[in-house]
């Protein structure tokens, strides 16, 4: 892990201030433990589309029979 440090702070050491700050927000973004719950929580169910309880189904004639 030490040589894994290492080799960061010489990554680091490249930048120009504008991108340190900029590594440095997502570093807190990434270590935010709202933002880490949020990224591991499964996604929202979200519904189907096809609402076979909805008062709004339209009843379909077969085939052959008249129409209203």
């Amino acid at each position: 892990m030490a040589s894994d440090c290492e080799h960061a702070q010489q990554l680091l050491n490249l930048f120009a201030p504008d991108q340190i700050a900029a590594v440095v927000h997502v570093m807190e973004v990434m270590l935010d433990p709202l933002a880490r719950k949020l990224a591991n929580a499964p996604p929202p169910e979200l519904p189907s589309g096809r609402n076979t309880t909805s008062p709004f189904r339209t009843k379909r004639s077969s085939p052959g029979s008249a129409s209203p």
